[in-house]
């Protein structure tokens, strides 16, 4: 299997990155995908972003804009357990599909990566990961 590092320039204007600083206590990292524009392939996992150190994630989410059909899932985790976050996320329809109480305490920089079921050629959806950095917490 080939992990493939979407987090670098080789893959311009499709995968646009955004990061919000929300109160400086949490902050939101997404990335959208348009199969349509460029395939996700099943044999590969896809770095979608790194989590440094002392980041906890809290919460991940999965807004599928644009449906693939058939039965293809998509797992979301880090480079250790694929699944850590989510397992078998339906993207065979329009909708949201969160996951709660996704903490994991990093004491190292990791990969978050996901992986679909199944070849995707269609489906446009993003996913989006909830943190506290320890870091950048404001104290009061």
């Amino acid at each position: 299997m080939t992990n493939i590092d979407l987090t670098t320039a080789s893959y311009p204007g499709n995968f646009a990155v955004q990061q919000d600083d929300l109160n400086t206590r949490v902050q939101v990292q997404s990335r959208k995908f348009d199969c349509s524009s460029v395939n996700l392939l099943s044999a590969n996992t896809y770095t979608i972003f790194t989590m440094n150190a002392s980041q906890i994630p809290v919460n991940v989410l999965i807004s599928v804009n644009t449906a693939e059909g058939g039965a293809a899932t998509l797992d979301v985790g880090d480079e250790d357990l694929i699944t850590r976050f989510e397992t078998d996320a339906d993207i065979n329809a329009i909708g949201v599909t969160p996951t709660l109480d996704a903490t994991k305490e990093y004491t190292a920089s990791k990969e978050i990566r996901i992986q679909p079921s199944a070849d995707l050629d269609t489906a446009i959806f993003s996913v989006a990961v909830e943190y506290i950095d320890l870091e950048t917490a404001v104290t009061t």
